[in-house]
Protein backbone atom coordinates (compact mmCIF):
# COMPACT_ATOMS: atom_id res chain seq x y z
CA UNK A 1 0.00 0.00 0.00
CA UNK A 2 2.95 2.22 1.10
CA UNK A 3 5.02 1.54 -2.39
CA UNK A 4 1.42 2.50 -4.31
CA UNK A 5 0.90 5.75 -2.59
CA UNK A 6 4.47 6.54 -3.54
CA UNK A 7 4.08 5.63 -7.13
CA UNK A 8 0.63 7.68 -6.79
CA UNK A 9 2.66 10.73 -5.59
CA UNK A 10 5.69 10.45 -8.03
CA UNK A 11 2.99 10.51 -11.07
CA UNK A 12 0.84 13.14 -9.62
CA UNK A 13 4.57 15.72 -9.34
CA UNK A 14 5.30 14.47 -12.65
CA UNK A 15 1.74 15.63 -14.24
CA UNK A 16 1.92 19.04 -12.11
CA UNK A 17 5.48 19.83 -13.49
CA UNK A 18 5.51 18.26 -16.52
CA UNK A 19 5.89 20.97 -19.54
CA UNK A 20 2.77 22.22 -21.04
CA UNK A 21 2.68 21.70 -24.81
CA UNK A 22 -0.48 22.73 -27.33
CA UNK A 23 -2.31 20.65 -29.90
CA UNK A 24 0.51 21.13 -32.42
CA UNK A 25 3.35 19.82 -30.02
CA UNK A 26 4.71 23.30 -29.46
CA UNK A 27 6.48 24.34 -26.03
CA UNK A 28 3.87 26.87 -24.57
CA UNK A 29 5.60 29.85 -23.49
CA UNK A 30 4.68 32.05 -20.55
CA UNK A 31 6.32 34.90 -20.49
CA UNK A 32 9.33 37.09 -22.33
CA UNK A 33 11.61 39.33 -21.18
CA UNK A 34 13.18 41.89 -23.66
CA UNK A 35 16.48 44.37 -22.43
CA UNK A 36 17.46 46.90 -24.78
CA UNK A 37 20.67 48.16 -24.35
CA UNK A 38 22.33 51.83 -25.02
CA UNK A 39 25.45 52.22 -26.01
CA UNK A 40 27.31 52.02 -22.34
CA UNK A 41 26.06 49.00 -21.82
CA UNK A 42 22.85 49.95 -19.53
CA UNK A 43 19.21 49.07 -19.79
CA UNK A 44 17.22 51.83 -21.26
CA UNK A 45 14.25 49.94 -22.23
CA UNK A 46 12.94 46.79 -19.86
CA UNK A 47 10.11 45.08 -21.76
CA UNK A 48 7.99 42.04 -20.21
CA UNK A 49 5.03 39.98 -22.13
CA UNK A 50 2.70 37.89 -20.36
CA UNK A 51 0.72 34.67 -21.86
CA UNK A 52 -2.39 33.19 -20.56
CA UNK A 53 -3.97 30.07 -22.28
CA UNK A 54 -7.03 28.27 -22.20
CA UNK A 55 -6.93 24.34 -20.83
CA UNK A 56 -6.34 23.58 -24.52
CA UNK A 57 -2.99 25.53 -24.41
CA UNK A 58 -4.18 28.09 -26.59
CA UNK A 59 -3.58 31.63 -26.39
CA UNK A 60 -6.76 33.75 -24.73
CA UNK A 61 -4.76 36.94 -23.72
CA UNK A 62 -1.29 38.62 -24.27
CA UNK A 63 -0.04 41.83 -22.41
CA UNK A 64 2.94 44.04 -23.02
CA UNK A 65 4.49 46.36 -20.37
CA UNK A 66 7.39 48.30 -22.15
CA UNK A 67 9.42 50.42 -19.22
CA UNK A 68 11.62 53.15 -20.85
CA UNK A 69 12.64 56.74 -19.25
CA UNK A 70 10.47 56.52 -16.63
CA UNK A 71 7.36 55.97 -18.90
CA UNK A 72 5.63 52.69 -18.66
CA UNK A 73 3.52 51.58 -21.79
CA UNK A 74 0.84 48.62 -21.58
CA UNK A 75 -1.20 46.55 -23.18
CA UNK A 76 -3.56 44.39 -22.78
CA UNK A 77 -4.98 41.96 -25.73
CA UNK A 78 -7.97 39.46 -24.60
CA UNK A 79 -9.72 37.12 -26.92
CA UNK A 80 -13.29 36.03 -26.20
CA UNK A 81 -15.32 33.17 -26.72
CA UNK A 82 -15.81 34.15 -30.28
CA UNK A 83 -12.54 34.25 -31.30
CA UNK A 84 -12.54 38.13 -31.37
CA UNK A 85 -9.42 40.19 -30.07
CA UNK A 86 -10.22 43.52 -27.29
CA UNK A 87 -7.30 45.59 -26.96
CA UNK A 88 -7.03 48.10 -23.81
CA UNK A 89 -3.74 50.36 -23.27
CA UNK A 90 -2.40 52.02 -20.55
CA UNK A 91 0.26 55.17 -20.13
CA UNK A 92 1.67 54.80 -16.56
CA UNK A 93 -1.32 52.99 -14.91
CA UNK A 94 -3.96 55.04 -16.80
CA UNK A 95 -6.05 53.58 -19.37
CA UNK A 96 -5.14 55.30 -22.92
CA UNK A 97 -7.47 56.66 -25.14
CA UNK A 98 -5.56 57.76 -27.78
CA UNK A 99 -6.14 54.84 -30.51
CA UNK A 100 -9.36 52.47 -30.62
CA UNK A 101 -8.57 49.01 -31.56
CA UNK A 102 -10.72 47.01 -34.12
CA UNK A 103 -9.38 43.38 -34.61
CA UNK A 104 -11.53 40.66 -37.00
CA UNK A 105 -10.16 37.23 -37.32
CA UNK A 106 -10.57 34.48 -39.69
CA UNK A 107 -12.60 30.73 -39.02
CA UNK A 108 -8.67 29.75 -38.21
CA UNK A 109 -8.56 32.62 -35.28
CA UNK A 110 -5.87 34.19 -36.99
CA UNK A 111 -6.03 38.23 -37.34
CA UNK A 112 -7.46 38.96 -40.44
CA UNK A 113 -7.45 42.70 -40.03
CA UNK A 114 -6.20 45.26 -37.28
CA UNK A 115 -7.91 48.92 -37.51
CA UNK A 116 -6.08 51.42 -35.17
CA UNK A 117 -8.05 54.78 -34.61
CA UNK A 118 -7.11 57.99 -33.70
CA UNK A 119 -8.34 61.64 -33.75
CA UNK A 120 -7.22 62.65 -36.41
CA UNK A 121 -5.80 59.68 -38.18
CA UNK A 122 -6.86 55.92 -38.61
CA UNK A 123 -4.65 52.94 -39.67
CA UNK A 124 -5.69 49.82 -41.12
CA UNK A 125 -3.85 47.05 -41.77
CA UNK A 126 -5.20 43.68 -43.45
CA UNK A 127 -3.37 40.09 -43.20
CA UNK A 128 -3.17 37.95 -46.19
CA UNK A 129 -2.30 33.98 -45.10
CA UNK A 130 -1.39 31.31 -47.69
CA UNK A 131 -1.84 27.73 -45.98
CA UNK A 132 -1.52 29.67 -42.30
CA UNK A 133 1.11 31.48 -42.87
CA UNK A 134 1.04 35.40 -43.13
CA UNK A 135 2.45 36.40 -46.32
CA UNK A 136 1.60 39.82 -46.40
CA UNK A 137 0.28 42.71 -44.65
CA UNK A 138 -1.11 46.21 -46.21
CA UNK A 139 -1.26 49.07 -44.52
CA UNK A 140 -3.00 51.83 -45.31
CA UNK A 141 -3.92 55.26 -43.92
CA UNK A 142 -7.23 57.75 -44.04
CA UNK A 143 -7.34 61.23 -42.30
CA UNK A 144 -9.86 62.72 -40.87
CA UNK A 145 -12.02 65.33 -42.63
CA UNK A 146 -14.52 66.56 -40.93
CA UNK A 147 -16.89 63.42 -40.51
CA UNK A 148 -14.96 61.92 -43.39
CA UNK A 149 -11.95 59.34 -43.67
CA UNK A 150 -10.16 60.34 -46.50
CA UNK A 151 -6.82 59.00 -48.46
CA UNK A 152 -3.55 61.30 -47.80
CA UNK A 153 -2.11 63.65 -50.49
CA UNK A 154 1.33 61.41 -49.97
CA UNK A 155 2.47 57.83 -49.76
CA UNK A 156 -1.23 56.33 -48.47
CA UNK A 157 -0.31 52.57 -49.39
CA UNK A 158 2.79 50.35 -47.47
CA UNK A 159 2.95 46.57 -48.42
CA UNK A 160 5.28 44.13 -46.77
CA UNK A 161 5.61 40.38 -48.47
CA UNK A 162 6.94 37.48 -46.54
CA UNK A 163 8.43 34.68 -48.25
CA UNK A 164 9.17 31.02 -46.63
CA UNK A 165 12.77 29.10 -47.25
CA UNK A 166 13.22 26.03 -45.57
CA UNK A 167 10.10 27.05 -43.35
CA UNK A 168 11.94 29.93 -42.29
CA UNK A 169 10.02 33.72 -42.89
CA UNK A 170 12.23 36.83 -44.69
CA UNK A 171 11.02 40.11 -45.36
CA UNK A 172 10.85 39.63 -49.30
CA UNK A 173 9.67 42.70 -50.60
CA UNK A 174 8.49 46.04 -48.76
CA UNK A 175 7.46 49.06 -50.26
CA UNK A 176 5.21 52.46 -49.65
CA UNK A 177 3.15 53.53 -53.14
CA UNK A 178 -0.13 55.01 -53.83
CA UNK A 179 -1.41 51.98 -54.82
CA UNK A 180 0.01 48.61 -55.32
CA UNK A 181 1.38 48.86 -58.61
CA UNK A 182 2.68 52.25 -58.55
CA UNK A 183 5.57 52.23 -56.55
CA UNK A 184 7.02 55.17 -54.76
CA UNK A 185 9.79 53.70 -52.93
CA UNK A 186 11.34 50.24 -52.05
CA UNK A 187 13.42 49.33 -48.85
CA UNK A 188 15.71 46.61 -48.56
CA UNK A 189 14.97 44.78 -45.35
CA UNK A 190 17.39 43.46 -42.60
CA UNK A 191 15.48 39.86 -43.25
CA UNK A 192 15.98 39.81 -46.81
CA UNK A 193 17.48 36.94 -48.59
CA UNK A 194 20.67 38.39 -48.82
CA UNK A 195 20.69 40.23 -45.46
CA UNK A 196 20.25 37.08 -42.88
CA UNK A 197 20.76 33.39 -41.96
CA UNK A 198 19.21 31.00 -39.27
CA UNK A 199 21.06 28.64 -37.22
CA UNK A 200 20.08 25.14 -37.23
CA UNK A 201 18.80 25.81 -33.76
CA UNK A 202 14.81 25.08 -33.93
CA UNK A 203 12.28 26.88 -32.71
CA UNK A 204 10.17 24.26 -31.01
CA UNK A 205 7.88 27.27 -29.26
CA UNK A 206 4.49 28.94 -29.94
CA UNK A 207 5.84 31.81 -30.58
CA UNK A 208 8.62 33.68 -32.39
CA UNK A 209 11.25 35.32 -30.97
CA UNK A 210 12.98 36.51 -33.64
CA UNK A 211 10.09 39.32 -34.01
CA UNK A 212 11.90 40.41 -30.67
CA UNK A 213 15.27 41.14 -31.91
CA UNK A 214 16.50 44.79 -32.52
CA UNK A 215 17.36 43.94 -36.34
CA UNK A 216 13.68 44.00 -36.74
CA UNK A 217 13.33 47.59 -36.25
CA UNK A 218 13.70 48.82 -39.72
CA UNK A 219 9.95 47.19 -40.69
CA UNK A 220 8.74 48.29 -38.07
CA UNK A 221 9.40 51.90 -38.37
CA UNK A 222 8.68 51.70 -41.73
CA UNK A 223 5.32 50.37 -41.53
CA UNK A 224 4.65 50.83 -37.99
CA UNK A 225 3.68 47.67 -37.25
CA UNK A 226 5.36 47.53 -34.01
CA UNK A 227 2.30 45.19 -32.73
CA UNK A 228 3.71 42.08 -30.90
CA UNK A 229 0.59 39.96 -31.49
CA UNK A 230 2.85 39.64 -35.09
CA UNK A 231 4.90 37.39 -32.42
CA UNK A 232 2.11 35.02 -31.39
CA UNK A 233 0.01 32.02 -32.58
CA UNK A 234 -2.73 34.75 -33.80
CA UNK A 235 -0.63 35.45 -36.77
CA UNK A 236 0.62 32.54 -38.48
CA UNK A 237 4.23 34.41 -38.78
CA UNK A 238 6.85 31.88 -37.66
CA UNK A 239 9.86 30.41 -38.55
CA UNK A 240 11.66 26.79 -37.95
CA UNK A 241 14.84 28.16 -36.81
CA UNK A 242 16.33 30.79 -34.96
CA UNK A 243 18.38 33.50 -36.68
CA UNK A 244 22.23 33.77 -36.08
CA UNK A 245 23.13 36.59 -38.74
CA UNK A 246 20.70 39.39 -39.66
CA UNK A 247 22.61 42.92 -41.28
CA UNK A 248 25.61 43.24 -39.10
CA UNK A 249 24.28 41.36 -36.34
CA UNK A 250 25.20 38.52 -34.94
CA UNK A 251 22.75 36.50 -32.27
CA UNK A 252 23.47 34.01 -30.15
CA UNK A 253 20.95 31.41 -28.84
CA UNK A 254 20.87 29.51 -25.34
CA UNK A 255 19.59 26.39 -24.02
CA UNK A 256 18.69 24.99 -20.73
CA UNK A 257 20.07 21.49 -19.74
CA UNK A 258 16.48 20.06 -20.83
CA UNK A 259 16.62 21.24 -24.34
CA UNK A 260 14.76 24.75 -23.89
CA UNK A 261 15.20 27.68 -25.54
CA UNK A 262 15.69 30.39 -22.59
CA UNK A 263 17.81 33.03 -23.81
CA UNK A 264 18.68 35.05 -26.96
CA UNK A 265 21.48 37.67 -27.31
CA UNK A 266 22.23 39.96 -30.04
CA UNK A 267 25.33 41.58 -31.03
CA UNK A 268 26.97 44.35 -33.70
CA UNK A 269 29.86 44.18 -35.16
CA UNK A 270 31.78 45.48 -32.66
CA UNK A 271 30.70 43.09 -29.51
CA UNK A 272 28.52 45.71 -28.49
CA UNK A 273 25.07 43.91 -26.81
CA UNK A 274 21.97 45.60 -28.32
CA UNK A 275 19.37 43.25 -26.79
CA UNK A 276 18.83 40.21 -24.97
CA UNK A 277 15.53 38.21 -24.57
CA UNK A 278 14.62 35.53 -22.05
CA UNK A 279 11.81 33.07 -22.67
CA UNK A 280 9.94 30.98 -19.97
CA UNK A 281 7.84 28.52 -20.02
CA UNK A 282 4.32 27.21 -18.61
CA UNK A 283 4.40 23.89 -16.34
Amino acid sequence: MRRLFLLLLIVINVQIFAQKLNTRGEKVVSSVCIDGYNVLGEVEEHVDIYFTYDDSMQLVKAVRVISTYGDEYKDVLNKDINGDINRISYFNGKKSFDYQYVYKTNEKGLIQSKTKKGDAAMFIFDYVYDCDRLVQISHKIRYKSGREWVKGGRDDMSYICFDYIDNNCYWDKMWSALDVNDIRRYYNTDMHYDNCSYSDIVNDTNINPNLFMYMGICWYICLDMHEFELATEWCGLKSMNIVNRCSSFEIEALKDNKGNLVELKEFGKSGRIYRRVKLFYVY
